[in-house]
């Protein structure tokens, strides 16, 4: 997991080329990004791009007339921030809701036990495949 100083720096290579604001305090957003990993960064950047966009369709349909898209601000990735979900807080919930149907009956989760035996067998064709084309 990064720390602070390399979630700044990631932030900084995501967003180099970009058309961002010159004042963004990469260091505070990074102290707003506490355990994030580089791919939470990264899709931080990428939700954020969009608000820029937003506005100058949201300007286009009020009728305004705007020559260019206006740069990523710090406010947007903070607008980001404020509603996201880190990975590693979306793994654990992903591991107790595993955990829970684990641990319960499989007749009362239907649909999670046929889905379970539908995947079995694709994983299996799929090898019969793999293996029907490594004899061929």
């Amino acid at each position: 997991m990064p720390d602070h100083k390399e979630r700044a720096v990631i932030l900084k290579v995501i967003l180099r080329g970009e058309m961002v604001e010159d004042n963004i305090d990469y260091d505070r957003v990074a102290s707003l990004c506490d355990g994030y990993t580089g791919s939470d960064l990264l899709e931080l950047c990428k939700n954020a791009a969009y608000f820029p966009i937003r506005d100058l369709l949201e300007d286009e349909k009020s009728g305004k007339r705007i020559a260019e898209l206006r740069l990523l601000s710090e406010l947007d990735l903070e607008r980001v921030l404020a509603t996201s979900k880190k990975t590693k807080v979306a793994a654990s919930e992903y591991s107790r809701l595993s955990s829970r149907r684990a641990d319960s009956d499989s007749d009362s989760y239907p649909v999670h036990a046929a889905i379970n035996e539908l995947s079995k067998l694709v994983v299996s064709q799929i090898l019969n495949l793999q293996s029907d084309n490594r004899d061929s």
